[in-house]
């Protein structure tokens, strides 16, 4: 049963009251030290010794939660998205450094959650500790069993880290994950990185695997297409250098939503119609593609897939 000692007043020599201080009993007799305010903790000389020492008294299986909660409130942050990137948005009562300490005592606990994994991925991946975020994101995926929300995010955040860094390995470890896995491949986000791995490989046996992944997906009657994923399934056809049925459809409906799209999808429009000769509207795209923002537009100056542009003037003059 638990035993709370109550405050005791007792009258001193002079007169005065004396209050005793107010101890709480867990029910194996250990004393459990309240929770200081977020404001006190960030104020306190050594926090993490001290959430070492708090956390001491909650059972090894809640440890994880309340470690996710403290740093999460420490932190104090919005995750938001902008340019198609997770973004950690900070505000004066911020404090991302120690909540992020705190959130990393949790990584190893059992019942570590969800969230934490995510946030922590998603900080890490913000401030360019990209080796951090493959670790972290790695850990999520190791969860079991599969979380429909969660899983396809550490996907992609485990991709987003290990391209700039060149990881081959680690990209090719995931993607035979995720080719195993009916339920990653049925997620959009997961699904278009897994594309998109293969694309960058430029090989027929890694373009041969995206076709289908691409087509199986498009044919699908509960489909959700995000705008990357009308990105990354028409560069499968450029990569594999043919257009065909399935191809028509993914650019006739990418029309569509053509202003909520990825500015790339209008140098995979440009090349589709390079494919069937109609010059005008190559120029015409790749014009788009550079209105809008596209975020490797010079590289399509020497790009082999519009060679046949390579000494044209009008192609040329996009670049001056």
């Amino acid at each position: 049963m638990n035993k709370i000692t109550k405050s005791k007043k007792k009258i001193s020599k002079k007169g005065k009251k004396v209050t005793k201080k107010v101890k709480k009993v867990t029910k194996k007799g250990k004393i459990k030290m309240k929770l200081k305010s977020v404001e006190e903790i960030k104020k306190l000389k050594d926090p993490i010794q001290y959430i070492k020492e708090y956390i001491k008294d909650i059972p090894l299986d809640e440890r994880a939660e309340e470690l996710y909660k403290i740093g999460k409130n420490v932190a104090n942050v919005q995750i938001i998205t902008q340019d198609y990137y997770s973004v950690v948005k900070e505000s004066s009562k911020s404090n991302l450094k120690l909540g992020t300490q705190i959130m990393e005592l949790a990584f190893d606990l059992p019942n570590c959650p969800h969230e934490l994994y995510n946030i922590l991925g998603v900080i890490y991946s913000y401030k360019k500790k990209l080796k951090e975020a493959i670790n972290v994101f790695g850990k999520g995926v190791e969860q079991k069993p599969f979380h429909p929300k969660y899983t396809p995010m550490y996907i992609t955040g485990i991709f987003y880290a290990a391209f700039p860094l060149g990881k081959q390995d680690i990209i090719d470890k995931y993607v035979d994950i995720c080719l195993k896995n009916d339920k990653i491949l049925n997620n959009p986000y997961s699904l278009s990185n897994v594309i998109y791995a293969l694309n960058r490989k430029e090989t027929k046996e890694a373009s041969d695997i995206a076709l289908k992944l691409t087509k199986d997906y498009w044919n699908k009657e509960d489909r959700e297409i995000i705008p990357t994923l009308y990105v990354n399934m028409t560069d499968a056809y450029i990569v594999a250098d043919k257009i065909d049925e399935t191809l028509e459809e993914i650019i006739t409906e990418a029309f569509d939503k053509i202003d909520k799209i990825h500015p790339v999808i209008f140098e995979n429009i440009a090349w589709y119609y390079l494919k069937k000769d109609e010059i005008d509207n190559v120029i015409y795209y790749l014009k788009q593609a550079k209105r809008t923002g596209h975020p490797a537009f010079e590289s399509i100056k020497t790009s082999k897939y519009f060679k046949k542009l390579w000494k044209n003037p009008d192609f040329l003059k996009l670049f001056k």
